[in-house]
């Protein structure tokens, strides 16, 4: 079995933040697939005669997806 471990000098400002960032991690894919969901349900079921609000939530979800895709999160690679 491999393990990690992930050190950190909580003396040190840099490494306090780099150490929130880790232990938050978990809860940051957590809001960005119930956001990718929310935007999911608005666009199928609630808008279909709203194009306006329907364009803006499209726009906002392939900006979300270009952002996580550029920066090489996958969600399903990480959040199961």
């Amino acid at each position: 079995m491999s393990k990690a471990i992930l050190r950190f000098d909580l003396n040190d400002t840099d490494d306090q933040e780099k150490f929130a960032r880790a232990i938050k991690a978990d809860d940051m894919c957590y809001v960005l697939s119930e956001h990718l969901e929310w935007l999911r349900q608005k666009l199928k079921y609630k808008l279909e005669g709203d194009s306006e609000a329907a364009k803006a939530l499209e726009e906002s979800r392939e900006n979300l997806t270009s952002l996580m895709h550029d920066n090489n999160v996958d969600l399903n690679e990480i959040w199961t």
